[in-house]
Protein backbone atom coordinates (compact mmCIF):
# COMPACT_ATOMS: atom_id res chain seq x y z
CA UNK A 1 0.00 0.00 0.00
CA UNK A 2 2.37 2.40 -0.91
CA UNK A 3 1.57 3.36 -4.48
CA UNK A 4 4.61 1.41 -5.75
CA UNK A 5 4.74 1.18 -9.51
CA UNK A 6 6.91 -0.94 -12.29
CA UNK A 7 7.49 -4.66 -11.68
CA UNK A 8 9.14 -7.02 -9.39
CA UNK A 9 13.14 -7.00 -10.24
CA UNK A 10 14.29 -10.08 -11.22
CA UNK A 11 16.94 -9.30 -8.19
CA UNK A 12 14.23 -10.50 -5.78
CA UNK A 13 14.82 -14.08 -6.82
CA UNK A 14 18.57 -13.65 -4.49
CA UNK A 15 16.88 -12.64 -1.41
CA UNK A 16 17.07 -16.30 -0.34
CA UNK A 17 16.02 -15.84 3.35
CA UNK A 18 13.11 -13.83 2.66
CA UNK A 19 9.61 -15.87 4.56
CA UNK A 20 7.30 -13.28 3.75
CA UNK A 21 6.75 -11.26 0.38
CA UNK A 22 3.80 -8.70 0.40
CA UNK A 23 3.08 -6.46 -2.16
CA UNK A 24 -0.24 -5.89 -2.20
CA UNK A 25 -1.98 -2.89 -2.95
CA UNK A 26 0.18 -0.86 -5.16
CA UNK A 27 0.07 -0.69 -9.04
CA UNK A 28 3.22 -3.08 -9.79
CA UNK A 29 2.34 -4.25 -13.14
CA UNK A 30 3.81 -6.57 -15.89
CA UNK A 31 4.47 -10.48 -15.65
CA UNK A 32 5.12 -12.04 -12.03
CA UNK A 33 9.10 -13.06 -12.32
CA UNK A 34 9.80 -16.26 -12.19
CA UNK A 35 12.88 -15.60 -10.26
CA UNK A 36 11.08 -15.64 -7.16
CA UNK A 37 10.35 -18.99 -7.16
CA UNK A 38 13.73 -19.13 -6.13
CA UNK A 39 13.07 -18.14 -2.77
CA UNK A 40 12.84 -21.53 -1.26
CA UNK A 41 12.12 -19.92 2.56
CA UNK A 42 9.33 -18.48 1.28
CA UNK A 43 6.29 -18.58 3.42
CA UNK A 44 3.93 -16.34 2.49
CA UNK A 45 3.48 -14.51 -1.09
CA UNK A 46 0.75 -12.02 -1.01
CA UNK A 47 0.92 -9.60 -4.57
CA UNK A 48 -2.84 -8.88 -4.20
CA UNK A 49 -4.71 -6.02 -5.79
CA UNK A 50 -2.09 -4.58 -8.50
CA UNK A 51 -2.22 -4.68 -12.16
CA UNK A 52 0.17 -7.91 -13.06
CA UNK A 53 -0.71 -9.49 -16.02
CA UNK A 54 0.37 -12.75 -17.71
CA UNK A 55 0.41 -15.89 -16.38
CA UNK A 56 0.95 -17.29 -13.05
CA UNK A 57 4.89 -18.96 -13.12
CA UNK A 58 3.96 -23.08 -13.11
CA UNK A 59 7.36 -22.68 -11.32
CA UNK A 60 6.25 -21.43 -8.05
CA UNK A 61 5.49 -25.36 -7.63
CA UNK A 62 9.09 -25.26 -6.25
CA UNK A 63 8.37 -23.29 -3.11
CA UNK A 64 7.90 -25.95 -1.12
CA UNK A 65 7.90 -24.14 2.27
CA UNK A 66 4.90 -22.02 1.40
CA UNK A 67 2.02 -21.61 3.07
CA UNK A 68 -0.15 -18.54 1.27
CA UNK A 69 -0.41 -17.62 -2.42
CA UNK A 70 -2.67 -14.42 -2.84
CA UNK A 71 -2.64 -12.97 -6.06
CA UNK A 72 -6.16 -12.13 -6.55
CA UNK A 73 -7.65 -8.61 -8.30
CA UNK A 74 -4.96 -8.53 -10.94
CA UNK A 75 -5.07 -9.22 -14.41
CA UNK A 76 -3.78 -12.51 -14.49
CA UNK A 77 -4.38 -14.93 -17.49
CA UNK A 78 -4.04 -18.24 -18.59
CA UNK A 79 -4.50 -21.47 -16.33
CA UNK A 80 -3.69 -22.82 -12.88
CA UNK A 81 -0.24 -24.36 -13.42
CA UNK A 82 -0.55 -28.06 -11.88
CA UNK A 83 2.33 -27.58 -10.33
CA UNK A 84 1.05 -25.81 -7.86
CA UNK A 85 -0.48 -29.00 -6.31
CA UNK A 86 3.26 -29.65 -5.28
CA UNK A 87 2.99 -27.12 -2.34
CA UNK A 88 2.90 -29.91 0.64
CA UNK A 89 2.45 -26.70 3.34
CA UNK A 90 0.01 -24.71 0.98
CA UNK A 91 -3.17 -23.54 3.68
CA UNK A 92 -4.54 -20.74 1.59
CA UNK A 93 -4.77 -20.36 -2.52
CA UNK A 94 -6.23 -17.03 -3.25
CA UNK A 95 -6.36 -16.14 -7.36
CA UNK A 96 -9.53 -14.51 -7.09
CA UNK A 97 -10.37 -11.78 -9.44
CA UNK A 98 -8.36 -12.18 -12.39
CA UNK A 99 -9.13 -13.50 -15.72
CA UNK A 100 -7.58 -16.89 -15.43
CA UNK A 101 -9.47 -19.46 -17.92
CA UNK A 102 -9.31 -23.25 -18.55
CA UNK A 103 -10.07 -26.38 -16.01
CA UNK A 104 -9.58 -26.06 -12.60
CA UNK A 105 -6.46 -28.53 -12.11
CA UNK A 106 -7.16 -32.19 -10.35
CA UNK A 107 -3.68 -31.80 -8.90
CA UNK A 108 -5.44 -29.18 -6.27
CA UNK A 109 -6.52 -32.32 -4.63
CA UNK A 110 -3.26 -33.07 -3.64
CA UNK A 111 -3.02 -30.05 -1.31
CA UNK A 112 -3.59 -31.73 1.88
CA UNK A 113 -3.21 -28.38 3.99
CA UNK A 114 -5.16 -26.57 2.57
CA UNK A 115 -7.67 -24.36 4.26
CA UNK A 116 -8.93 -21.90 1.81
CA UNK A 117 -9.35 -22.21 -1.86
CA UNK A 118 -10.28 -18.92 -3.35
CA UNK A 119 -10.57 -18.78 -6.96
CA UNK A 120 -14.61 -16.74 -7.56
CA UNK A 121 -14.58 -14.17 -10.78
CA UNK A 122 -12.22 -15.81 -12.76
CA UNK A 123 -13.29 -17.76 -16.11
CA UNK A 124 -12.91 -20.95 -15.33
CA UNK A 125 -14.71 -23.71 -17.09
CA UNK A 126 -14.89 -27.46 -16.77
CA UNK A 127 -16.10 -29.39 -13.98
CA UNK A 128 -15.54 -29.13 -10.51
CA UNK A 129 -12.20 -31.88 -10.07
CA UNK A 130 -13.65 -34.45 -7.83
CA UNK A 131 -10.35 -34.67 -6.24
CA UNK A 132 -11.20 -31.47 -4.37
CA UNK A 133 -13.25 -33.81 -2.00
CA UNK A 134 -9.93 -34.96 -0.96
CA UNK A 135 -8.73 -31.95 0.67
CA UNK A 136 -10.28 -33.01 4.46
CA UNK A 137 -8.83 -29.82 6.13
CA UNK A 138 -10.62 -27.32 3.52
CA UNK A 139 -12.63 -24.84 5.85
CA UNK A 140 -13.38 -22.34 2.59
CA UNK A 141 -14.23 -22.57 -0.90
CA UNK A 142 -15.75 -20.22 -3.36
CA UNK A 143 -15.56 -21.34 -7.01
CA UNK A 144 -18.60 -18.34 -7.68
CA UNK A 145 -18.60 -16.27 -10.62
CA UNK A 146 -16.96 -18.79 -13.20
CA UNK A 147 -17.99 -20.67 -16.23
CA UNK A 148 -18.46 -23.88 -14.46
CA UNK A 149 -20.59 -26.97 -16.13
CA UNK A 150 -21.75 -30.39 -14.88
CA UNK A 151 -22.84 -30.99 -11.60
CA UNK A 152 -21.24 -30.48 -8.02
CA UNK A 153 -18.92 -33.92 -6.89
CA UNK A 154 -21.60 -35.37 -3.86
CA UNK A 155 -18.06 -36.26 -2.64
CA UNK A 156 -17.94 -32.34 -1.35
CA UNK A 157 -20.22 -33.26 1.16
CA UNK A 158 -17.79 -35.57 3.09
CA UNK A 159 -15.84 -32.02 3.74
CA UNK A 160 -16.38 -32.16 7.48
CA UNK A 161 -14.28 -29.02 8.02
CA UNK A 162 -16.18 -27.11 5.13
CA UNK A 163 -17.70 -24.01 6.71
CA UNK A 164 -18.08 -21.99 3.65
CA UNK A 165 -19.57 -23.10 0.04
CA UNK A 166 -20.37 -20.96 -2.61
Amino acid sequence: SNELTGSIPTSFGSLINIKELRLNSNDLSGSITSQLSDLENLTALTLDLNNFSGSIPSSFGRLLNLETLSISSNNLNGGIPSQLGDLPELRILNLRDNVLTGNIPSELGNLNNLRKLILFDNQFTGAIPIELSTLDKLEYLNLSFNELSSNIPLELGDLSKLSELS
